[in-house]
């Protein structure tokens, strides 16, 4: 293989690796963000149900009238009607799931930026270097299985724009 092909094949794979590398990122950033407001959604249910309880509590005790009971019985009945839903709702489980993925692409773009790093100071790919980046291929062809089924694409929108500030197309030139 000639110097010039040689160069091209370790340019050509090193922008391969930086277009994954943004779009991990970019997964970083979504799946952090997803699990952030399922959490968020479940710690309001949550709190919802707590407010309505405490005050079918204090309403009952503060007062002996009877319509004031019919209003507690109502309160006590949305707290746990909304406590019953939540089961159903999923977001516990949705969180942990955008958790997982938040973490599996975050040790991704490690590794994918240790290999694009060894692939600028070595100078050229080698057979060791050829086989870190087939595994980082291959990681992100297996995570990208695992991509929600209809992602939210304005939140796509804003964050890609927040990883092409931070990773410019000369990033692997002028960072590594």
């Amino acid at each position: 293989m000639t110097t010039d092909a040689a160069t091209g094949q370790t340019y050509q794979e090193l922008n391969r690796l930086y277009n994954i590398f943004c779009t991990t990122n970019l997964n970083v950033r979504y799946y952090g963000s997803r699990a952030e407001s399922f959490e968020s959604r479940e710690r309001r249910l949550q709190i919802a149900v707590a407010a309505l309880s405490a005050a079918a509590l204090v309403i009952l005790l503060a007062t002996g009238a009877e319509p004031a009971r019919w209003f507690c019985a109502g309160l006590a009945g949305m707290a746990t009607l909304l406590a019953s839903i939540d089961p159903f709702l999923g977001w516990k489980e949705k969180a942990r799931e955008m958790h997982f993925l938040h973490r599996a692409h975050g040790q991704l773009c490690t590794q994918i930026e240790a290999t694009m790093t060894k692939i600028r100071r070595s100078g050229g790919i080698t057979d060791e270097l050829t086989g870190a980046s087939k595994m980082v291929h291959d990681t992100f062809e297996r995570l990208q299985a695992l991509d929600e089924p209809h992602p939210d694409a304005s939140l796509i929108n804003r964050l890609d724009q927040q990883v092409r500030s931070a990773f410019p197309p000369d990033y692997i030139w002028t960072n590594l």
